[in-house]
């Protein structure tokens, strides 16, 4: 049995810095999360390593994936309310 933890069902990314969006199963259907990370190439381990600290720069990005994220996630709760064969709109 894997202790790994499954991917994120969606990422949007600008720069380095990155919004991911889980899904977890809940009795009203799916609960989406979002998390934000920063990607960067550490010298002293020589490996790219994932914080969550922003830079004024890289923070000014985060409403942009906030909102990607956020149409994301209620793009699918319409699909999912919209009977099979028709369209939302």
């Amino acid at each position: 049995m894997s202790d790994k933890k499954p991917p994120p069902i969606k990422k949007f990314k600008l720069r380095s810095v990155e919004a991911a969006i889980w899904g977890r199963a809940h009795e009203d259907g799916t609960r989406y999360s979002v998390s934000f990370s920063k990607s960067y190439y550490d010298n002293e381990k020589e490996k790219y390593v994932n914080s969550g600290s922003f830079f004024p720069e890289e923070a000014a990005l985060l409403p942009i994936l906030a909102t990607q994220a956020v149409t994301w996630i209620s793009e699918q709760k319409v699909e999912k309310s919209v009977p099979e064969g028709e369209k939302p709109f």
